[in-house]
């Protein structure tokens, strides 16, 4: 009887063992483009818990079978696009269903809107691969006066490169268009906006001019930025801080601060020099320093500059907004470039200084010998001052149409009959007096400078 009894015992205990064991279960899944809603192959999924991967297939589906009952991470790769995870919960005996949604990484262009006009008809958008896969993308423009430099382009993961834009306006009516330069990518189209100000008369012929900015341009003097480089816009962040183009405005903004640097050296703190963010004259487009105009009898020579001066900072509240800045002497042993003729804009007031004669007519024409201009308040509103060497005499005007001033030329001072022997060249910008700190500056905006010389 004990024997059957103990039996009995057994065989209970193990059908008991057999209803409480657990039951595996399965995952299926598919992986989608978020964008386009079509099937993503070949996209890497793994349950990292249980040590498991595979592969999707060209519908995008895959599948895990025999997995534990529990909680899981689903993980998607894939070379070009975003990860996606997703937790998935295994019931005993089931199939669990899951659907993951990947994002395609697109090329990224810098800038994203372009604006070009005839100071600026070629022009450099910097595209970049975000991802870790190739890219292969094709460039078609929307007219056939804007071009660029090449239809194809193969990124590596990372990687950035070049595209050139330029228009031609030679064809075109004055005015403004809106065009595009189209993105292919795997049948993704992007579009870079092209905005085009087709004027008749250009604000600013760059090649008549160079910009000095306080930068260290390695030997501790400021840095000279070219008119290919403006053109082009191929300034470095540093030098976009000290100028740059405001489309909104159709200004160009001189910003500036004392940091030293000059086109003669660096100097310490008031030290005797100031820093300044201004275009300096090419007056023929020759980029020579020393093709330069004199003060002669029977030539003209005329700058005509439109310009706003937003702030200027410091106790002084100094800028020179004009000059005409002398150079070579023709006189032997004398070295020294005069800033012969200054545009002050000192606390909302425009001024002439201009050198004299100085009392040896042989000598250094300096600021010891200095005569002034009547003031004329234009505040911040946008001026044109106008300055003009006829017949060796200088002449000067101020237009300020918010302050109903219309000055025609009034004559200052005869400097071919004052034996002045200096060669010269325009400059205008923002050359601000202040060298007490670093932190003080001053923002002065061109809209317009015109040159002639006969």
């Amino acid at each position: 009887m004990r024997r059957t009894l103990l039996i009995i015992s057994i065989v209970l205990s193990v059908f008991g063992c057999k209803e409480e064991e657990t039951a595996q279960g399965n995952i299926i899944g598919i992986v989608l483009d978020e964008l386009s809603q079509q099937a993503v192959p070949e996209a890497e999924i793994t349950i990292s818990k249980l040590n498991l991967s595979t592969v999707t297939a060209t519908d995008g589906s895959f599948a895990f079978s025999d997995i534990a009952p529990g909680t899981y991470n689903v993980l998607a790769t894939k070379p070009g696009y975003t990860e996606s995870k997703k937790a998935v919960t295994v019931f005993s005996g089931q199939t669990a269903e899951v659907s993951l949604s990947m994002t395609r990484l697109l090329p990224e262009f810098d800038p994203e809107e372009v604006i070009m006009n005839v100071n600026r008809q070629s022009t450099v958008v910097k595209i970049n691969n975000p991802g870790d896969g190739t890219m292969t993308l094709g460039f078609t423009t929307s007219k056939p006066w804007l071009s660029v430099d090449q239809t194809s382009m193969v990124l590596g993961p990372g990687e950035e490169k070049d595209l050139g834009l330029a228009v031609d306006l030679s064809s075109l009516d004055y005015e403004t268009y809106e065009e595009e330069v189209t993105i292919n990518f795997d049948g993704i189209e992007m579009q870079i906006p092209v905005t085009v100000y087709h004027v008749e008369e250009a604000n600013i012929i760059w090649q008549n001019w160079y910009l000095s900015v306080p930068i260290d341009n390695g030997s501790g003097k400021a840095t000279s930025i070219f008119s290919d480089d403006i053109v082009n816009g191929n300034l470095t962040e540093e030098e976009k801080e000290y100028f740059h183009y405001d489309e909104l405005d159709g200004s160009y903004v001189f910003w500036t601060k004392f940091t030293g640097y000059t086109t003669s050296g660096y100097y310490e703190l008031n030290d005797g020099a100031y820093c300044r963010t201004e275009l300096r004259e090419f007056w023929q487009g020759v980029k020579d320093t020393n093709d330069n105009w004199y003060f002669n009898p029977g030539e003209t020579h005329i700058m005509e500059s439109t310009l706003r001066v937003d702030y200027v900072e410091g106790s002084r509240g100094r800028t020179f907004v004009g000059q005409i800045h002398g150079k070579n002497s023709t006189i032997a042993g004398i070295d020294n470039g005069p800033a012969t003729v200054k545009v002050l804009w000192e606390k909302g007031d425009i001024e002439v200084e201009y050198y004299v004669a100085p009392a040896n007519p042989n000598g250094e024409w300096t600021s010891d010998d200095n005569a002034k201009s009547a003031r004329i308040t234009v505040d911040n509103e946008k001026f044109t001052i106008k300055l003009k060497v006829e017949d060796g005499i200088l002449y000067w005007g101020l237009v300020c149409e918010a302050k109903g001033i219309n000055q025609d030329y009034v004559a200052l001072y005869d400097y071919a009959g004052n034996g002045y022997h200096y060669d010269n060249y325009f400059k205008t910008g923002n050359y601000f007096q202040w060298n007490v700190d670093y932190d003080k500056s001053a923002q002065v905006r061109l809209y317009k400078v015109i040159t002639s010389h006969y």
